[in-house]
Parts: structure tokens; sequence; C-alpha cells
């Protein structure tokens, strides 16, 4: 399943029988680790967010075979990590993976306009979002916050694309 850090701080208080009483973004997944049978109910989908601004920015929607990323600096990727687990291909523009697309698109801007997320207010990021909820044909980056715009690509063999951007 997939979980990320926010998830640690309810789980462990679930598991030590301590009420949380935090605003927390993080699930309580104790029952995957008490539980043998996968649990019922449990979206497999986790999201992580880094920096808040478009220098330094990035939000991602994980699960346990795919990952979307999308930033105010440069165009969306979307990772098979089953075929391609050191994330060297990005299948944006893969047919073959629309449903997939489609499906963690709409959990992150769901994630993003409930929380409130401050990279929900980059242009960039919302029509991402927006193509790869809906949108037809190949995606093409629109101009990007401060960097040039681009299609989207994959990297010559040997070149590792870097998915976490470094932050200030």
């Amino acid at each position: 399943p997939a979980i990320s850090m926010v998830d640690f701080k309810p789980t462990i208080l679930s598991l030590m029988g301590i009420d949380n009483v935090g605003n927390d973004e993080g699930r309580d997944v104790s029952r995957l680790f008490l539980d043998e049978a996968t649990a019922e109910g449990w979206r497999d989908t986790a999201f992580i967010r880094i920096g808040t601004n478009s220098e330094s920015g990035w939000m991602g929607a994980f699960s346990r075979s795919y990952k979307l990323v999308v930033s105010p600096r440069a165009p969306a990727s979307f990772f098979d990590l089953e075929v391609d687990p050191d994330e060297l291909k990005n299948f944006i523009n893969s047919p073959a993976y629309r449903g997939s697309i489609r499906k963690l698109a709409r959990e992150l801007a769901e994630y993003a306009r409930l929380r409130k997320d401050p990279l929900w207010e980059s242009s960039a990021i919302r029509a991402d979002l927006d193509w790869a909820i809906g949108g037809k044909g190949d995606y093409t980056p629109v101009k990007r916050d401060g960097a040039p715009t681009g299609k989207a690509t994959t990297p010559k063999k040997g070149n590792r694309i870097q998915n976490t951007p470094p932050s200030s």
C-alpha cells in the first residue's frame, strides 16, 4: 500500500491507543499492519508535496504502481514503477496509461483543493491537472512559472530524470 511520512503520527498514536486530536493530513494506517488481509476500502494513494512556491515546489500522487508529479517549473511526469522502477521513462503521453493518469490526477486535484495547498494556485499545475483529468490528445506543457515551455520528453539513455527538485 502507498503511505507517506504524514501517515506515521496518526498511525503510531493509534497503535499506542492514544486519541489523535491534531488536524493532521495523514491517515491512520494501523489496520494495514494489524490485519493480514488487505484492508477493505483502502485508498492506495499517497500524496507528497515539497515546497510551497513556484521556485522549489512540486506535488505528486503515488500508488504502489504509478507516480504522477506536477510542478510550476517543470512539465508533468508519470511513471510506471513496476515497468520502470528507475523512473527513466516519462509515460505522460502514452495512451495505455490515460486511465491511471486520470485517476491519480483527480485524486491529486481533490487533495490540493481540500488542503488549500499553496501550489494549487499555480496556473501551470492547474493546466496540467485539467489536461490529465479530461484533456484530449497529447500532453503539451503550458508556459511554466518562470521556466520555458517544451514537449514532455524522455531523457536519452543514461540520463536519469530527477524527480525531487532541490528545495531552497
